[in-house]
């Protein structure tokens, strides 16, 4: 079985850069686009597990909330960039959208750009406001540079324990038919 993990932020946070570097252990080319699903090799519980990160296209809009990518997952890196504000604001947003799809998926926060934050000197939120956003929804934390790839051997690490921590991971952590059936409407008058 392989256990399925799902990105999210918003256009231009690093999240495919980010695949990138947690899967192939390199950067995107400039202007990458999105993967799709790329496997990603774990240890949990002390065993060598097969994973699979799903990288869906951006998720500005509010309509059009890709579904598919969280269904079933074990797991969602909730992407931000470090440097800008907004980012940061929409990342509640899309906490409480996968957390819609998907109830009991653990969550990790993760600040993307941090290289570019020292650099410059543009820190567009606190660590402590990270730490309470993440709070909020049970998440934890991550700082890291996707580009420089800096951080990502402990996001990989929070990955792992919140993964053994879990009390099992969702049977269905995989694309199955019925994630792409349409829903079918209830009868009216039915109470069920």
């Amino acid at each position: 079985m392989k256990i399925k993990i799902s990105l999210v932020g918003s256009s231009g946070c690093g999240k495919t850069t980010l695949v990138h570097a947690l899967a192939y252990g390199r950067t995107a080319c400039e202007g990458g686009q999105p993967l799709d699903v790329v496997p990603l090799t774990l240890r949990v519980q002390g065993k060598s597990v097969s994973a699979t990160l799903w990288d869906p296209l951006p998720t500005d809009g509010m309509a059009g909330f890709p579904t598919l990518p969280h269904k079933g997952a074990a797991a969602c890196l909730v992407v931000f960039d470090f440097t800008a504000r907004e980012s940061f604001r929409r990342a509640s947003f899309l906490m409480q959208r996968v957390l819609s799809i998907e109830p009991n998926i653990a969550l990790i926060l993760v600040a993307n750009k941090c290289d570019l934050a020292e650099r410059v000197s543009t820190i567009a939120v606190t660590h402590q406001e990270v730490r309470a956003l993440a709070r909020t929804y049970g998440a934890d934390t991550c700082f890291v540079s996707a580009l420089e790839q800096t951080g990502l051997g402990q996001l990989i690490t929070h990955l792992e324990e919140l993964l053994s921590k879990a009390d099992s991971v969702p049977a269905r952590s995989v694309l199955s038919l019925e994630d792409l059936e349409p829903a079918r409407p209830k009868p009216s008058g039915c109470s069920c």
